[in-house]
């Protein structure tokens, strides 16, 4: 499935659905548990819109797929 980012690189929606999603972030989910590996990841920011910008990964465990 592709993504595709609008203009202001606000939003994203998949191709073929008909409302857009908001873009909040970025993350990580495992099917497993998780304990420890590099992860890396290259950013450009828009030009002239780089004040305050945070980067921020995280990790989201789910204890419910456990189960």
């Amino acid at each position: 499935m592709f993504t595709k980012m609008s203009a202001n690189s606000l939003t994203t929606s998949q191709i073929g659905e008909k409302e857009p999603a908001t873009f909040t972030g970025s993350g990580l989910i495992s099917k497993n548990r998780y304990y420890h590996r590099f992860f890396s990841a290259a950013i450009k920011p828009q030009v002239g819109f780089t004040s305050g910008v945070v980067l921020a990964f995280y990790h989201l465990y789910i204890m419910s797929r456990l189960e």
